[in-house]
């Protein structure tokens, strides 16, 4: 189940972030749901990043063999939130950790 998880959440967000384009275009009118949306997700790559941590912590190579690819969307994820709040002048909206 863990392996499905990491390997179907990279392809999720790769999938979210092809939308990143039309987000913008609507930031200005739609700004707070866009937020919302973004937290949730957000929600999701903590939990994935926690099964990626654990499964090379116990070695499990069903999962590791996913994990590079799944973090790279992640990453890409981050960058992406952040220059979509510096453009729309946001930044102060922008979390990381917590």
């Amino acid at each position: 189940m863990h392996a499905m998880a990491v390997k179907y959440g990279g392809r999720f967000i790769d999938a979210f972030l092809k939308a990143f384009n039309f987000l913008e275009t609507q930031f200005g009118q739609h700004g707070g749901d866009i937020v919302k949306m973004i937290k949730e997700l957000q929600k999701a790559t903590r939990i994935i990043q926690t099964i990626c941590a654990e499964a090379k912590g116990y070695k499990r190579t069903m999962i590791t063999s996913k994990i590079p690819a799944t973090k790279r969307s992640m990453e890409r994820f981050l960058f992406q939130v952040k220059a979509l709040l510096e453009h729309c002048s946001n930044v102060e909206r922008c979390w990381i950790g917590k």
